[in-house]
């Protein structure tokens, strides 16, 4: 009987055990601050929560670590939905889709959208990104000889894609996925010339990359939050938060967080 006892009482503190992780993640979720709502339905789509529409794969701005959002983007939805008494929702959304995403519901908002996007209502600027030609940084590859190594990669349905449309056709692009994977082959040598926004280049020459700037497609442009046009409530509250000077404070911090390691000069990365 003893044995048996004694069984039991291992058996008992094991399930214990094992049972504390799960107590711990209770406890924490129970943790969770309170927050009191500025803005409800239907203003934003869900009750107490701000659904944020951003770049995947856009590091630094939103990229998916071990299941988690994180980067630039990331920290200022939190900061926005915090100021609105709300918690974010991330969403993946394309460039091509904000018009679209906004104004069909999806989402509440999207980040680093240009600021003359149209069909919606543009807070800010907050950021400040280009569209540019890279190519390995061994080579000494120029503007001249873009067209005569064609095809140019770029990530499919990203703000470089649509705007290579225009300056080179489609039958003058190679798509890929991300911009990891052109990265990659910009590196070997598989292609040429890519284009990428300067931030992620920068960011991505930051972090080892040996890849190196070679000129604007079309200069740079500033971005900020976007809203559904008709959300007047939503935008306006959007616009008297980025006026605030908290507001000014959180983004030289988060610049300096995230991305002035990354915005290297033109003159440095020719």
């Amino acid at each position: 009987m003893k044995k048996y006892s004694r069984l039991c009482v291992v058996l008992l503190v094991v399930v214990m055990l094992g049972a504390l992780p799960l107590l711990a993640s209770c406890k924490k979720e129970e943790a969770k601050p309170a927050r009191t709502a500025k803005i409800k339905t239907p203003d934003i789509i869900k009750e107490g929560t701000l659904k944020v529409g951003v770049n995947l794969g856009f590091a630094p701005y939103a990229t998916k670590v071990d299941g988690e959002y994180v980067g630039y983007d990331v920290e200022v939805a939190d900061y926005l939905a915090e100021q609105l008494g709300l918690y974010p929702e991330f969403v993946a959304v394309d460039p091509d889709q904000i018009e679209e995403k906004l104004n069909d519901g999806t989402v509440d908002v999207v980040l680093s959208a240009p600021m003359d996007t149209s069909g919606v209502a543009v807070s800010g600027p907050y950021s400040e990104g280009g569209v540019a030609y890279y190519t390995n940084s061994s080579t000494e590859e120029s503007m001249a000889e873009v067209s005569a190594s064609y095809p140019v990669g770029v990530q499919k349905n990203s703000v470089g894609y649509w705007k290579l449309l225009d300056v080179i056709g489609a039958e003058n692009i190679t798509t890929y996925k991300t911009d990891s994977e052109l990265i990659r082959d910009l590196q070997a040598g598989a292609i040429k010339y890519g284009v990428l926004d300067s931030v992620v280049g920068s960011y991505a020459q930051a972090g080892g990359s040996m890849i190196k700037l070679v000129d604007y497609v079309e200069g740079k442009s500033a971005l900020g939050i976007a809203s559904a046009s008709g959300k007047k409530t939503l935008s306006g509250k959007i616009d008297e938060i980025m006026k605030s000077g908290t507001t000014t404070s959180l983004f030289e911090s988060l610049n300096r967080k995230w991305l002035t390691a990354a915005q290297q000069s033109s003159a440095d990365t020719k």
